[in-house]
């Protein structure tokens, strides 16, 4: 991550750029089973991303590379979104055998 910030001038600015590389997805599990109600058994995420703010407006890109992911089994969640995260498991897997 790298940028400038200059939140005191009287319009913010800002131009921010980071990126990350084949970050491990298996260790997200807690997060993916309390919130989708699944865990991950293997997959990568790599993304760029590059936020500015110019004359009060945001420009945002965003590139995301999920790369094999795979989800586990369903798990019980008091907090999660079951619906939300068997569609998720379906567009993924659609995803990778198209």
């Amino acid at each position: 991550m790298h940028g400038k910030i200059n939140p005191f001038a009287r319009e913010l600015s800002l131009d921010l750029t980071g990126k990350a590389r084949d970050v491990d997805l298996p260790p997200l599990t807690p997060y993916s089973a309390k919130y989708a109600g699944y865990g991950i058994e293997k997959g990568k995420l790599s993304f760029d991303v590059h936020y500015r703010i110019e004359n009060r407006k945001l420009a945002a890109e965003n590139k995301l590379v999920l790369d094999q992911l795979t989800f586990g089994e369903r798990v019980d969640s008091p907090d999660g979104d079951q619906a939300s995260g068997a569609a998720c498991r379906r567009r993924c897997s659609r995803t990778a055998t198209a």
